[in-house]
């Protein structure tokens, strides 16, 4: 695999780990070449961003809602609908309430931690053997 060259990520704290996701293709940029190192997260890029590293790709998503995560914010003509419905169907994240998912929301800590205990509950996401815990450690560690 190629690695992608980023225009802001150089001398970043996080410039090794972002480099070796995108070499795996479970990340990318913007279209300005850029990759935001230090931008948030949304609910939608999250689910993206889970179900890219289970192995998903967007003609393998569905292409409405499945029961249980017909959500009244994601329409099918939303560029994540089905990132959000197949995230939503793996048991990984669900809706706010209200019958919402709230896409374009932040994800808090909260939230991340509770997806990622979703994920690692589900024994389905393949784990990189080059990530190590010392390297998730540096992570989080780097992240705060």
């Amino acid at each position: 695999m190629t690695a992608l060259t980023f225009s802001d990520v150089a001398g970043h704290e996080n410039e090794t780990y972002v480099r070796y996701l995108a070499t795996l293709g479970l990340i990318s940029g913007f279209a300005d070449g850029s990759f935001g190192p230090d931008a948030t997260l949304t609910r939608a890029e999250a689910a993206t961003l889970i179900e890219i590293s289970n192995g998903y790709d967007d003609t393998s998503l569905p292409a409405s809602a499945p029961a249980g995560c017909d959500f009244t914010d994601v329409a099918a003509s939303d560029w994540f609908s089905g990132w959000v419905w197949q995230a939503c169907d793996d048991g990984y994240m669900n809706g706010v309430g209200g019958g919402l998912f709230d896409p374009n929301n932040l994800l808090t800590r909260g939230q991340i931690v509770t997806i990622l205990n979703n994920v690692a509950e589900s024994g389905t996401v393949p784990t990189p053997s080059a990530i190590t815990y010392s390297n998730i450690l540096g992570i989080a560690l780097h992240s705060r």
